[in-house]
């Protein structure tokens, strides 16, 4: 039962860091990782909120917020995952984008590991719920 909880979490865990791994680069020699930018948010939250009202930053930090949901809660319905990699997930085809159309190898290879472990979570998910509603 704790195997099958593990691996239920496992995909969560991998998709939210796999996130935050994303690297970005834009105009002038400017460059920073997701979390760096996540961090960077929150420390101006109070100074300027109107940041946060971009779809393209309310999204992602929503899908976050149900991977920690997920994290905690492995035997959610198949919605969250969903949602949680959609909502993610349209961010960083943003930056899939702009690394092939500026052909950025690290910007690609940032991307990856999110794309490869969505993909695997949705393959094995069904397989992963059958199991954890076999254990209880």
């Amino acid at each position: 039962m704790k195997n099958e909880i593990l691996k239920a979490r496992f995909y969560p865990f991998g998709v939210l860091l796999s996130s935050l791994i994303a690297y970005l680069e834009w105009g002038g020699g400017q460059s920073a990782f997701l979390f760096e930018m996540e961090v960077q948010l929150f420390s101006d939250l109070f100074h300027q909120p109107e940041h946060f009202a971009h779809p393209l930053i309310l999204l992602p930090l929503f899908g976050q917020m149900v991977l920690v949901y997920l994290i905690t809660k492995p035997q959610a319905k198949r919605i969250g995952p969903l949602v949680a990699i959609i909502s993610i997930g349209i961010l960083l085809v943003f930056v899939l984008l702009g690394a092939l159309l500026s052909w950025n190898p690290l910007m690609l290879i940032s991307v990856l590991p999110f794309i490869l472990i969505s993909l695997l979570w949705m393959l094995k998910y069904p397989s992963l719920k059958a199991q954890s509603s076999q254990s209880e």
